[in-house]
């Protein structure tokens, strides 16, 4: 496993440098006292019992100016983020000696072509697949091209949200649409279920404000308020180099099993709550 210096766990305050430690800390009493009478204004509501009751939190403009701010220094950090498909052997080593790329129609069809020349899969069914992809929708391809997506924390590998990306090869761009049963037992038979592990610069990504949400929550949890912690889906739109590949965690494996349910150490089930 590589390492990356200042890697920040969104869910971890012990990952914060002192350059980001330092605003939150001179805004901890912000912090609180927005909490508290968000907490307050919500008891309020649910106690008028329909009735329409409007009260503004009086910390509210000062708390997401901070905020505000806090998202554009996080353009400037890099976070762990996790990404779960299912890869070859041939792809796993390509990613640690090139990177990774961004979905496009282009990539798309040179991932088929290559499971081609590996005797994965024949030129007809590679062209099916192809033109089965969601990507040559143009609905579609808005919210898929040119983007690689991740989450911020951690998720264990038998949760719902990510066993279709275990198993099913191609990511969405080739499964997501595939109503063909033979098709669909292809892409479920290629390479192996993987999660990796990612060092993921925010300047790759349009997320530094989301990031900011989670590491206040996170923040905010320190100091004792009663808040949850915060996750998101991130993308990158620019393709990130090698260096950004903490580790390949493959099935079969101690950490892939443990992913989300004690490892990272400082990751805890109770974190998504």
């Amino acid at each position: 496993m590589t390492s990356v210096a200042n890697l920040v766990d969104v869910w971890d305050a012990e990952t914060f440098d002192e350059g980001l430690m330092a605003p939150l800390r001179s805004n901890a009493d912000l912090v609180r006292s927005y909490i508290a009478a968000d907490k307050d204004i919500s008891i309020q509501r649910e106690a008028s019992r329909g009735r329409l009751v409007y009260q503004s939190n009086a910390y509210a403009d000062r708390y997401h100016h901070f905020l505000e701010n806090l998202g554009r220094q996080m353009e400037l950090s890099t976070i762990r983020a996790w990404h779960y498909t299912r890869l070859t052997e041939s792809e796993v080593d390509a990613l640690k000696t090139t990177g990774l790329y961004l979905s496009t129609v282009e990539t798309t069809r040179e991932r088929l072509d290559a499971q081609v020349t590996d005797g994965q899969i024949s030129v007809e069914i590679a062209n099916a697949l192809f033109e089965a992809s969601p990507l040559r929708d143009r609905q579609q391809a808005d919210s898929r091209v040119n983007r690689f997506w991740m989450t911020s924390q951690p998720t264990a590998v038998d949760d719902d949200d990510v066993t279709l990306l275990l198993n099913n090869w191609g990511g969405e761009v080739v499964y997501f649409w595939l109503q063909d049963e033979y098709l669909e037992r292809v892409v479920g038979g290629i390479g192996q279920p993987r999660v990796l592990e990612l060092a993921v610069p925010l300047s790759a990504t349009e997320h530094g404000y989301r990031a900011a949400r989670a590491v206040l929550a996170t923040f905010a949890r320190s100091l004792g308020c009663d808040t949850s912690y915060e996750s998101f889906d991130l993308c990158a739109i620019r393709p990130l180099g090698p260096e950004a590949v903490l580790a390949v965690h493959t099935e079969g494996e101690a950490t892939f099993e443990r992913i989300g349910k004690g490892y990272p150490t400082s990751f805890h089930p109770s974190v998504n709550t």
